[in-house]
């Protein structure tokens, strides 16, 4: 979430994000020690990583946080310390987490114990104060948007289940006209 990653010397890489973390399982048939070889490697190169065997979930627990926060950022045009300067705005984070785990668990996702409360902190308390998402920073630079793969995502999976998503629904409508760059 926010900023962008820049080459700032021949194998060094700068990358702002406050969520820069590697999640990573074995594919079917890769040992596991080559699994492991490559997290030992990525964490040598001082990159946070995790191995687990619940990709999936891992997934899921990174799309709550950041088609949530992606979404209320880029329509508010804010970064955390506003977003969380304002009732409504924070009312607004709230719903859109709601909505995301309703999807998921109507999907049958299990996500782990505690995952609302640890996405709330995080959004509510955690994170870099001025950090905007590369959703808000794309739509400020007119340039095409994510937004069929974050809220958009959450509003046709939410209409598949049967699972009402109203703030998604009004951030993917609001955002509509920039979704592949400057409108014409």
């Amino acid at each position: 979430m926010g900023g962008t990653a820049q080459i700032v010397a021949p194998h060094k890489i700068r990358h702002p994000a406050c969520l820069a973390r590697f999640v990573i399982r074995a594919m079917t048939g890769l040992p596991d020690d080559r699994v492991a070889e490559f997290g030992d490697a990525l964490a040598a190169a001082d990159v946070d990583v995790a191995i687990t065997a619940q990709i999936e979930r891992a997934i899921w627990e990174k799309f709550v946080l950041l088609a949530a926060f992606s979404g209320v950022s880029a329509v508010t045009r804010a970064s955390f310390t506003t977003i969380r300067g304002h009732d409504a705005t924070r009312a607004m984070l709230r719903d859109t987490v709601h909505e995301v785990l309703a999807v998921a668990a109507a999907k049958g996702v299990g996500l782990s114990p505690g995952c609302e409360q640890r996405t709330m902190h995080f959004l509510l308390e955690g994170g870099a104060p001025e950090v905007k998402t590369l959703l808000t920073h794309d739509l400020e630079a007119s340039r095409r948007l994510e937004l069929p793969w974050l809220g958009g995502m959450v509003v046709r999976m939410g209409q598949e289940l049967g699972v009402p998503t109203p703030a998604h629904r009004f951030i993917c409508a609001a955002l509509a006209p920039f979704a592949q760059g400057r409108p014409s």
